[in-house]
């Protein structure tokens, strides 16, 4: 960047009076730039004053007033594209990527006769910068003019729209826009963060009602899905008010009496399939198929959960459900029943001490033994008889979908979804935004250690809320007699 003047009269104002929070992120911002190399002290006889902007976050930016010094500037004619034309070239696309550069103008260089000229001074400082700053009235068209020189075989191509930097891929599909991205070798970063749709007040109870009501969903699974794709302002309050009045909720919800005697929790390893809660559910209708129950099982770690509808409570029934998952996952170390038939029958027993499982017993008609379970069936249970209700003998239709809700809700225990923590990546539903096909190899290496570290972060997450409840439900407890 070369800057002219119209005339050699230096420009020199002052520097601000700042107060001390103010002087702190100045001090910050200077020593971050002079360590980058982005700016260096400076003894010129121009000088411009900073000011700290409030971004939309709150944090402050540091910026240069040079608009004494732009008044003086000779004017790089270098068109700016024009929105309307960038507006009509999106046209041809389906699917858009959107890259944009960080710290954007502080990749072009100034040329060193010029370096004096972008002086600015600080409570205790004088800085010119070795980059191009924000605030130069030429800045945005050199920086336009360097970025479509970088990418003027693309832009001829129609591979990339550029406006400053923000770079805009247009593609027809998923597929062609993953080839464009991976073009020449391009490093990219996945993003987890997204634009959400702003609900307008009217329309934010309804909203939140058929959010709800699709799972249903108690309080914070209501707000977890909500929030991935909805902001709507205090909404946490307006979920309680919504659920608070849901009719459903109302009609099967149940007061449950306070018991005796305090929470002990199970432990658990750090790993998936190494303990399993399993139990039937039922009767329920009598289907076409004649399913009457639902045999369940819960990887105690991950709480990733399988449901099958089967025809009765048996220990056959229940062993070749097992079988079945062992063709897949192989065979957990330790199951975790209540004492009914089907898991106290001679033939379940030898199952277990076949297969080398360790077979934990909980007694009968006490929720809280086998507590994985019970959840499971206290969000199960009223799921299905929504779903079902104009039908009931199809229930067995809806067990997938229930399962896959499930699986892909975060968890109050592990702060993970059940199949987050399994597969080591998020569930791609029909209902979210699909995400790459293929993978860069280097991000599945990546992600193998990043599964690791999230089982390690689980498994305190799971300790912590393990002493939680255990707190908290002792509290109302008393000593069993």
């Amino acid at each position: 960047m070369n800057i002219v003047l119209e005339d050699q009269i230096p420009v020199c104002q002052r520097a601000r009076r700042l107060s001390f929070p103010e002087k702190q992120k100045v001090n910050e911002q200077i020593t971050d730039w002079l360590n980058q190399g982005i700016i260096r002290e400076s003894c010129s006889d121009y000088c411009s004053p900073l000011v700290l902007c409030k971004k939309k976050d709150g944090n402050l930016r540091l910026c240069i007033d040079y608009r004494k010094l732009n008044a003086k500037i000779v004017k790089d004619i270098y068109p700016l594209p024009l929105i309307e034309e960038v507006l009509d070239q999106l046209h041809s696309g389906k699917f858009f990527s959107n890259i944009n550069f960080k710290n954007g103008f502080f990749h072009v260089e100034i040329e060193k006769d010029s370096k004096k000229f972008t002086s600015f001074v600080t409570h205790d400082g004088q800085y010119e910068f070795n980059e191009v700053p924000f605030g130069l009235c030429n800045s945005p068209s050199i920086f336009q003019r360097f970025i479509n020189h970088v990418f003027r075989d693309l832009l001829k191509e129609g591979i990339v729209i550029i406006y400053m930097d923000d770079i805009i891929i247009p593609s027809i599909d998923e597929l062609d826009g993953l080839k464009r991205l991976s073009r020449n070798n391009v490093h990219y970063k996945i993003a987890n963060d997204s634009d959400l749709l702003v609900v307008p007040e009217a329309l934010q109870n309804e909203i939140i009602r058929k959010v709800h009501t699709n799972g249903p969903f108690a309080l914070a699974k209501t707000e977890q899905v909500l929030e991935q794709e909805f902001y709507i302002p205090n909404a946490h309050t307006k979920i309680e008010n919504v659920i608070a009045n849901c009719v459903e909720c109302i009609l099967y919800n149940k007061n449950h009496g306070k018991g005796e005697g305090f929470l002990n929790p199970i432990s658990k390893d750090n790993v998936p399939f190494n303990t399993y809660h399993i139990d039937f559910v039922g009767p329920l209708p009598s289907t076409n198929k004649r399913y009457q129950h639902i045999f369940t099982v819960v990887d105690a770690f991950t709480k990733f959960t399988w449901f099958y509808p089967v025809k009765s409570p048996s220990a056959q029934e229940a062993i070749d459900k097992l079988k079945l998952r062992q063709t897949i996952f192989g065979n957990s170390s330790r199951i975790i029943t209540d004492t009914g038939s089907a898991f106290t029958s001679n033939e379940f027993e030898t199952y277990c001490s076949e297969e080398g499982i360790q077979h934990l017993k909980i007694t009968t008609g006490i929720p809280r033994g086998n507590g994985q379970i019970e959840r499971m069936y206290r969000i199960l249970i009223p799921v299905l008889s929504q779903l079902s209700h104009d039908d009931p003998p199809k229930w067995f239709r809806h067990v997938p979908t229930v399962q896959r809700v499930i699986n892909s809700s975060t968890s109050r225990s592990t702060k993970y979804t059940a199949f987050e923590l399994m597969m080591g990546t998020k569930m791609k539903n029909k209902e979210d935004i699909k995400v790459n096909e293929v993978l860069h190899e280097e991000y599945l290496n990546h992600l193998m250690h990043e599964r690791d570290g999230m089982r390690n972060d689980a498994k305190k997450n799971i300790l912590k809320v393990q002493e939680e409840n255990r707190r908290n439900y002792d509290k109302k407890r008393k000593t069993a007699h």
